[in-house]
């Protein structure tokens, strides 16, 4: 992916440059040295809550002051979408969303008790049908933002691209939304 993306811009952006790196792991980049941080595909779902604040914290540091981070997460609040039952087309997609069904069951706590949490990690029965991921409520996540030294919050609809207040029922119900901080000034 950064190979694609340094030849797209090539010659188009002056002093550019790209790079892909460990989350967990940003410590062979000095204070202040990125304009932008970019963690596409629910990447930092991937994180449990102590590395994804490590990560927090670290982007914060390898960010300039007013520097962008752009993220996509998995939103809790949009939970019930995700474990219901989806009309199956053939009887191969009835059996793949079966087994989903019953990974989801079987691992996690009750729907009812998840979605009343502000995050949690959650076995949803994709990615090799093993793996946890980060769930959060959009207002969680603004508030997570901020404790980590970032401001200028705004949440996107990944399908609409519409601005999102984080408390609306709009916020609650968009399944990945995208998360723009801005680095806020260091004391």
């Amino acid at each position: 992916m950064v190979e694609a993306v340094t030849r797209k811009f090539a010659g188009k952006l002056e002093n550019a440059r790209f790079e892909q790196a460990d989350a967990r792991d940003l410590g062979n980049h000095a204070e202040g040295s990125f304009d932008a941080i970019l963690f596409s595909f629910n990447g930092l779902d991937t994180l449990g809550a102590e590395e994804r604040a490590m990560f927090l914290d670290e982007a914060r540091r390898v960010l300039r002051d007013d520097g962008l981070l752009a993220f996509s997460s998995h939103n809790l609040s949009a939970l019930d979408q995700v474990f219901r039952f989806k009309r199956a087309r053939s009887v191969a997609k009835l059996i793949e969303h079966t087994k989903r069904k019953a990974i989801q069951l079987s691992r996690n706590p009750p729907l009812s008790k998840l979605m009343a949490r502000d995050w949690a990690l959650v076995y949803d029965g994709t990615h090799g049908k093993l793996l946890r991921h980060y769930y959060v409520t959009p207002p969680a996540q603004v508030r997570q933002l901020a404790e980590h030294g970032f401001g200028e919050i705004r949440v996107i609809d990944t399908k609409t691209g519409d601005e999102l207040e984080p408390d609306s029922r709009a916020a609650a119900r968009a399944r990945w939304p995208y998360f723009f901080a801005r680095a806020q000034k260091r004391a």
